[in-house]
């Protein structure tokens, strides 16, 4: 789980504390005083980060509620509708700011009780990623923390310690050890199970991305999935469900098909792109973005363009075995989900690795005079000014590591009926090389997958 530290820096000791206990716990944590770099917009930044993480907890207190940079951080996260705790140092109220006062807090009056808190209340938003919410020991723990916030307020706000009677006093006392005692055991072994089971989708996420072009390789590691003794778990279900849908697209679409599936993908994405800009601009979407949308059109819907052509092409009689061999490698790769962007959640985005591809795959091949494009018409500076435009926005560390990948596989590929080149290297050395280069290009369709399951481990 990732998670920002929103503090005063008046309050930098306790934040650090606070940080230290949770990345003990196995927090992915930002705090500014370890991640800032000297030369880095403060404020930019963190706008930045809180984008990509799961989770604030905020130290609040009297400096805190005083501190623009804390108002600007729960701004954003009001606007990124980000999840935060509110940790309370002190008794500065959050009715002090509008969107606080909606949100319910942590008491730090004790350091140890508090940070035990809000330890299990980070677990119980893990839990809910991977539909947990039903599993006993978390409802044993969500009843223990219950108990344990209702046994703090009598002692700090009703003063149980002096008013109470003595059977109000022992009825608390035991009934906080008994949630204790359910709790502690079942959550033992429920992260004793959660340890192994993230073991063993780490070993399948190894197979899996040694065989995810191969249909034969795949199903086999998807049946020991299924077959895994703790497989009936939420998050085992979810993840199986995940790989079932890599192993059924070797069969969803053939040929023709699969360009069509992947053409009219992309232009819903394209529309519903459209669409927003014209909601957030208005009358000055078209003034500020008509040319670089339809350059970046461009680059996506002639990808498919050249697939049609490509794969029309490797059907022909005498047809090169290397547009063969090409054609049919891009036409599985758009067929397997996942990739260097999630499509659920960023729309058109998701399909810059598919579209960058295939034009680069065909720009390749033009280039080694093994496929004569020239009358198919293409505006590689259209395409150019689409890629441009669509890793200015992924981030052209993403376009390096595909230029890399991809380059070397074609020309891997090219190599492998040159007859010279042949001669070079024997046939086992080649085929070798080859599938290393093939298997670089393909990691990028387990990305989503990895980062969805295994670099967020359950426990």
């Amino acid at each position: 789980m990732k998670v920002f530290i929103s503090h005063s820096w008046k309050n930098k000791t306790e934040a650090q504390k606070i940080a230290d206990e949770l990345k003990v716990a196995g927090a992915d944590l930002w705090l500014d005083a370890n991640n800032l770099l000297p030369g880095q917009l403060i404020q930019d930044t963190i706008d930045d980060v809180l984008e990509k993480i799961d989770l604030v907890v905020l130290i609040w207190t009297k400096e805190a509620s005083a501190s623009g940079g804390v108002a600007a951080e729960i701004f954003t996260c009001s606007r990124l509708n980000k999840i935060i705790i509110p940790c309370l140092l002190d008794e500065t109220g959050l009715d002090l700011h509008p969107y606080l006062r909606r949100i319910k807090g942590i008491g730090f009056k004790d350091f140890t009780d508090g940070i035990g808190r809000l330890k299990m209340v980070m677990l119980n938003y893990m839990t809910r990623d991977f539909d947990m919410q039903d599993n006993e020991s978390i409802k044993l723990m969500n009843e223990f923390m219950g108990t344990l916030e209702t046994a703090s307020h009598l002692v700090q706000k009703e003063n149980i310690k002096l008013t109470g009677t003595k059977e109000e006093k022992e009825f608390w006392i035991n009934k906080v050890q008994e949630t204790h005692d359910a709790s502690y055991e079942k959550l033992k072994a429920e992260v004793s199970i959660g340890k192994e089971v993230t073991a063993f989708l780490n070993e399948k996420m190894e197979q899996i991305q040694a065989g995810l072009n191969d249909k034969d390789a795949l199903g086999t590691v998807l049946q020991q999935m299924k077959d895994y003794k703790h497989a009936a778990r939420p998050d085992m279900q979810k993840f199986i469900a995940q790989v079932e849908v890599i192993y059924n697209s070797f069969e969803e679409h053939k040929g023709d098909d699969a360009i069509t599936v992947y053409r009219n993908e992309m232009i819903q994405k394209l529309k519903s792109s459209e669409q927003q800009l014209k909601s957030s601009f208005g009358l000055l979407a078209d003034f500020l973005f008509a040319a670089a949308f339809d350059n970046m059109q461009y680059f996506y819907l002639s990808s498919a363009d050249h697939l049609q052509k490509l794969s029309e092409l490797s059907q022909q009689q005498g047809a090169h075995p290397l547009i063969t061999d090409c054609a049919n490698e891009l036409l599985q790769y758009i067929k397997t989900p996942g990739g260097v962007i999630d499509n659920t959640q960023y729309g058109i985005l998701g399909y810059a690795d598919d579209a960058y591809f295939i034009q680069a795959m065909l720009s390749n091949l033009h280039q080694a005079g093994i496929l004569d494009s020239t009358s198919w018409n293409i505006d590689w500076v259209k395409i150019n000014a689409g890629i441009e435009v669509v890793f200015n926005i992924i981030g052209n560390g993403i376009k390096e590591r595909l230029d890399n990948n991809i380059n070397a596989y074609c020309q891997q590929l090219i190599e492998k009926y040159n007859t010279q080149a042949a001669q070079q290297q024997n046939l086992q050395q080649q085929e070798e090389k080859l599938q290393q280069m093939k298997d670089d290009v393909w990691k990028a369709k387990l990305m989503s997958l990895e980062t969805a399951m295994i670099h967020n481990p359950i426990y």
